[in-house]
Order: C-alpha cells, then structure tokens, then sequence
C-alpha cells in the first residue's frame, strides 16, 4: 500500500504544477473474472477456482501533459471461494480437514494509461500496473489465517465510451467500458515460508461503469 500511496502523490504533485489542459474524476464500480488466475492450478484451491471478482474503479485524467493524455486509476477488487472438506492444502501444509475454508483474493492496483480519443465519445489507452496483491486462506476450525502479500507488475489496455447524461450539465458523463490487465509476481512476503515453487500470474477482464466529472 506504501508503494501506491507514494505513486499517487508523486503523480498528483506533478499535475498540480501542470495548469493547462482539462482534468476529469470518474468513479464506478468494477466486476470481472480472471481468464487466468496462477492460484487456481496450485493445491490451495485443487477443484475450485477463482473466477469472478467485483470492487470499484477510481481514476484521474489529465490532458495536454507533455503533449499526452494521462489517466491514472486505482482499482480495489476481491474475489472469494469457499473450498470443500479434505480439498485445502496452503503453502505451509496445513490440511483442512472436516472444516470447509475461505479463500479471498484482494487486488490493489494503479494503472498509468495514455490515452487517445476516436470521434470525440470513445477512449481507448494502454500502460503499466502495479498491485499489491493479498491471498488469504482462513482455517476457522483453528481460528487461523494464512496471508502471503506480494508485488505485483504488469500491463494494462482499457476502452470505453462516455456520454453527456444532462445538456444542460455537459460536464458530467456517465461511461461504460471494459479493462483487460495481465500481473505478474515480482516479490513476495515470505515471512520464513520455503517459495521456491510458487509464483502467481493474473489475467483480469472486468466491465467498469460509472459517473465522470470534468472540471
């Protein structure tokens, strides 16, 4: 989160000393699956999977920085399974036994996109990722949970269309669209455990909708 955080007031430090072009805030929320999710090929899902996840999308545009159009978006999502009885192995080899476990899944992530325009209503960008990613495994039988924290890094695409909602409020917009990300595991919080056969990779395709403001 230390890492994000920082993204952000670097980004928006930057922008404040950059006084032309237009600024926009969107805000909606996010629902999607993972066409490819690492975890779901390791023990500690075995016959579940990963699939859809939800949360929401906040971003900030700027154009005309250096000649670009900028948007920086931050994306909290979550994913959660339930694993049957006897079908839970984590990394540190717990077996779950009689008691049916949680699996949870949590995405931080900030993209950084430059962004084109294509007849005024449709935008479309690409750019890198960053996420802190967290994957929980809950034994409530032992009252225990097993959380390994990671870095990851990746690309981004993103398109989606905008519409003036009110003539008489041409600044505010109501958009739909869709985001394709791939991560990748670039650190890990291993806290003693042995890692050596574990990586995680992520492919997300999630539908965002929302409102805008240009301001």
């Amino acid at each position: 989160m230390k890492i994000l955080a920082l993204s952000c007031l670097i980004f928006i430090g930057i922008n404040n000393s950059m006084l032309f072009g237009q600024d926009q805030l969107r805000l909606g929320p996010n629902v999607g699956l993972f066409i490819l999710n690492s975890d779901n090929f390791k023990s500690v899902t075995n016959s579940n999977n990963f699939i859809f996840y939800y949360g929401f999308d906040a971003s900030y545009t700027k154009e005309n920085w250096f000649n670009k159009t900028i948007q920086l978006d931050y994306s909290f999502l979550y994913s959660k399974i339930i694993a049957p009885k006897n079908e839970v192995r984590d990394q540190i080899g717990i077996i779950t036994g009689d008691a049916n476990v949680d699996l949870e899944q949590q995405f931080n992530t900030i993209d950084i996109f430059t962004m084109k325009r294509w007849k005024s209503n449709f935008h479309f960008g690409y750019g890198p990722s960053f996420s802190i990613v967290s994957r929980s495994v809950l034994f409530d039988y032992l009252d225990f949970r097993d959380r390994l924290m990671s870095l990851n890094v990746g690309l981004s695409g993103i398109g989606f269309y905008e519409q003036i909602i009110d003539s008489k409020s041409p600044n505010h917009k109501a958009y739909i669209g869709f985001k394709l990300r791939y991560l990748y595991g670039l650190l890990y919080d291993k806290r003693g455990r042995d890692l050596s056969d574990y990586d995680q990779h992520f492919l997300q395709l999630s539908l965002i909708v929302g409102y805008s403001f240009i301001f």
